[in-house]
């Protein structure tokens, strides 16, 4: 159903679920990748959906996460985390040409 990633997290007793749906793209994500993560999260009971993109997002899709729910990490983001626990290991040519 689109989802990349089913994940839970223990936090106590109980476990988190998390969905996580990955765009390996150059152009901006809509929000029908969105919309369809935040489906999957109301139907199956989850309790945090990630869009992560090596793009960026639309504002129509920035909006539909907004009022979803849906966290979204974008390309420069995920470079920016990745350098924190892996300095230097990772480059993405394509956000040099967007800045």
């Amino acid at each position: 159903r689109g989802v990349d990633i089913m994940a839970k997290k223990k936090e106590g007793n109980t476990d988190e679920k998390y969905i996580i749906q990955c765009k390996r793209w150059l152009g901006n994500v809509g929000s029908t990748p969105i919309q369809r993560l935040h489906s999957m999260k109301t139907v199956e009971n989850i309790d945090h959906a990630i869009c992560v993109t090596t793009a960026n997002y639309t504002s129509e899709g920035q909006q539909v996460a907004h009022s979803t729910g849906v966290q979204l990490i974008n390309g420069t983001d995920l470079m920016n985390e990745l350098n924190q626990y892996f300095p230097g290991k990772y480059y993405h040519a394509a956000l040099q040409l967007l800045n």
